[in-house]
């Protein structure tokens, strides 16, 4: 069995600004004024690309003294994502990109009887090399070479893809949220059009099809 590894820094999530690692721009600003001309916050602030939160907040900073500065800024953040090629799914929001987060995550989940592919990821490679599973670091975007078919991350780049769709309409969540979205979107794809109530209670009291413990 094949697991992938991947990790994605560019999801839309909020610390205190809508994009990781950039202050919120003078045309996000604009915008927000702009259609406050004619809508509430929160319409204003989904306009412009914008939390709700983040609008009240620059609401609230345009009233204020001028002496008073408003600038908000946020870490950069790593997602860490496995998949086989079953659809069976591991993801986590990482403290650092390093292999000790790698394995605290990955430990006993991704095993030596497995074939890891990751893309270029340095820390995966690690985990795998200092765990003694075989693996293959594919050039980005992790598609498949010519001579070896079959080594690839298809898989969950297209889960990534899917994920990143899902939460656009929520037109960023907070940094301190994201892996309980995470955790939401795995639910939806191991449930697939069949989501009983009975199978949300199930999964609330921790057992359910989108829980994994090896790939």
């Amino acid at each position: 069995m094949v697991a992938a590894g991947r990790v994605a820094e560019d999801f839309p999530v909020i610390g205190e600004p809508f994009m990781p690692g950039r202050h919120i721009n003078d045309h996000q600003k604009r915008l927000l004024m702009k259609h406050r001309q004619n809508d509430g916050v929160a319409v204003a602030a989904a306009k412009a690309g914008l939390s709700t939160a983040t609008g009240y907040r620059l609401e609230k900073a345009r009233s204020a003294p001028q002496e008073h500065h408003f600038q908000m800024t946020i870490s950069k953040f790593f997602v860490l994502f496995a998949r086989d090629r079953a659809g069976a799914t591991i993801d986590a929001v990482l403290p650092k990109l390093d292999r000790a987060s790698v394995t605290a995550v990955l430990s006993g989940v991704v095993t030596p009887a497995n074939q890891l592919c990751c893309d270029d990821g340095k820390a995966i490679a690690a985990f795998a090399r200092v765990g003694g599973i075989p693996y293959h670091v594919l050039p980005k975007p992790g598609g498949p070479i010519p001579e070896a078919p079959d080594w690839h991350i298809n898989n969950v780049n297209a889960y990534h893809s899917r994920l990143k769709e899902w939460l656009r309409p929520f037109h960023g969540v907070a940094t301190k949220n994201l892996s309980h979205y995470l955790g939401w979107r795995r639910t939806l794809e191991a449930f697939g059009h069949e989501k009983e109530p009975g199978q949300w209670l199930n999964s609330a009291l921790g057992s359910g099809a989108y829980q994994q413990v090896t790939l």
